[in-house]
């Protein structure tokens, strides 16, 4: 029944859409968005596995297109917030985003060999395997315990700092005082919480870090920063989804009747917080009665629709021409600009955010498509932000953005797949990768094209990993040798 209605949805869309652009009737072309958008949510409950691909779906209506769909019902005139020129484009690359994405998690059900099929990934066949496994728990956890506390402190910090300042004076003033050392096991902290939960912690384990991790997220919300907190719950979420997903019929649930009540209770609590927030962080007093709640709350977090169509409107005038472009930029800013090593071996200074460095010497559009729309209120903490799709097409063009978004969708069916099939070989740093991945994926609709992997590209990362690695053979390597000796003297 699910497969049947899905398909008619599409094929619906695949009418309509295009009927729309025929008449230049916006309100159909955004119906067909929609009817697409419903086809896609419809197909990911036909299976377990699609449910990566179903919350990012979520995330492009809530971020991209629950502003104008708001507008719509309303009755407003969503259409003249830009040129006719880039409305158009932006409607056509949202049709596109969710249609390619659509094909390409499908399409890896066809080419799939044989239906992943859930592991019971506490087995381990080999003696050393398990003593590698739960060293590398180990230390992971003692790594991230130590970086949990530091990143406490510079939350402290940051709360501090908000109690005489303004959110946009933040981003324009703020440095941390921190030493190098607490600044450094700062950034180990989600390598070492990723690698952590790569080891298939049971759940009574895992609760505490994610919990803490969760947690030291608060902070940011004194800045004026809301997407870090919300990040984090839906990581948790989708973590325990893929660990449900994934275990045996012996095994314990991940998502039972408490985990269902938690959710269910949560998604009032989360809209009505992020609805208040928004008043909040500019100061004015929240009207409950201003409205629907939910409509209202589906506006605010749509705004990406209007960065999306005042992009389009300026994409050609951006300044970066050349490799490394926008969509890669970010990672060699990183690693050129802000890093040490880099510094060191390519003579460059390192670029702060909301900052002329930025402007003059940086490759994120960020900063860019931010001063060309606001001008100097960019240097004075303002930002418009980016979204993905804006990044793709300027880099690549639109067969780039086609591409762009198969691979997406193969990817996000997948990581579900990878996840169980390294876990159950002992591959940690497979699993590792995918959880990382996830830590990011779902802010990619309002962020940078490959927003969800660019922490891989972070020294940090490697360095943890490799800390881990190098610890757990070593302790392998006694734990074998005192096997030997037990066997030799029995």
């Amino acid at each position: 029944m699910k497969k049947t209605v899905y398909i008619i949805l599409t094929i619906l869309s695949l009418i309509i859409f295009p009927f729309g652009i025929l008449l230049l009737d916006y309100n159909l072309i955004l119906l067909g968005i929609l009817l697409l958008l419903s086809g896609n949510l419809l197909f990911a409950l036909t299976n377990r596995r699609y449910i990566i691909f179903s919350l990012f779906n979520i995330c492009m209506f809530i971020f991209l297109i629950s502003r104008p769909f708001v507008s719509m019902i309303r009755g407003d005139e969503w259409w003249i917030l830009g040129s006719e020129s880039s409305v158009f484009r932006t409607l056509v690359s949202l049709y596109i985003s969710l249609l390619f994405m659509f094909i390409g998690a499908s399409f890896f059900d066809k080419i799939s060999l044989k239906k992943s099929r859930s592991v019971d990934v506490h087995i381990r066949t080999e003696k050393v395997d398990r003593i590698f496994i739960n060293k590398l728990q180990q230390i992971s956890m003692i790594i991230f315990y130590i970086s949990i506390v530091a990143s406490f402190m510079e939350g402290l910090e940051k709360i501090i700092f908000m109690q005489t300042h303004t959110y946009t004076q933040y981003y324009t003033s703020y440095q941390t005082s921190q030493n190098t050392l607490v600044k450094g096991f700062i950034q180990l902290m989600k390598p070492s919480l990723c690698i952590f939960l790569a080891t298939m912690p049971v759940k009574k384990k895992a609760i505490i870090p994610l919990l803490l991790f969760a947690i030291s997220t608060l902070p940011q919300l004194f800045v004026g920063m809301r997407s870090p907190s919300m990040l984090a719950f839906m990581f948790i979420f989708s973590y325990f989804c893929l660990r449900d997903f994934h275990r045996s019929e012996e095994n314990e649930k991940w998502i039972g009747k408490i985990e269902k009540t938690v959710i269910i209770a949560m998604i009032p609590i989360l809209i009505g917080f992020s609805y208040g927030y928004n008043y909040w962080r500019t100061g004015r007093a929240v009207d409950l009665f201003e409205g629907n709640l939910v409509t209202n709350f589906l506006y605010q977090q749509g705004n990406s629709f209007d960065v999306l169509v005042k992009g389009f409107d300026v994409l050609d005038l951006l300044p970066i021409k050349s490799l490394p472009g926008y969509m890669l930029g970010p990672i060699y800013d990183n690693i050129v600009h802000n890093t040490l090593i880099g510094r060191v071996l390519f003579g460059t200074v390192s670029i702060n955010n909301q900052s002329l460095e930025a402007l003059a010497l940086g490759h994120d559009m960020k900063a860019h498509l931010s001063y060309m729309l606001m001008g100097n209120n960019y240097l004075q903490g303002a930002g418009v932000g980016v979204v993905h799709i804006l990044e793709v097409v300027h880099d690549i063009g639109w067969i780039g953005l086609i591409i762009y978004n198969i691979l997406l969708g193969l990817g996000m069916v997948k990581m579900v797949d990878w996840f169980g099939k390294y876990a159950k070989n002992n591959s940690w740093i497979i699993s590792t990768l995918v959880i990382y991945a996830l830590l990011q994926l779902f802010y990619t609709p309002r962020s940078d094209a490959i927003y969800m992997i660019a922490p891989v590209f972070s020294p940090y990362f490697w360095i943890c990993v490799i800390i881990c690695f190098l610890f757990g053979k070593i302790n392998v390597g006694k734990e074998k040798g005192n096997l030997i000796d037990s066997k030799k003297y029995n």
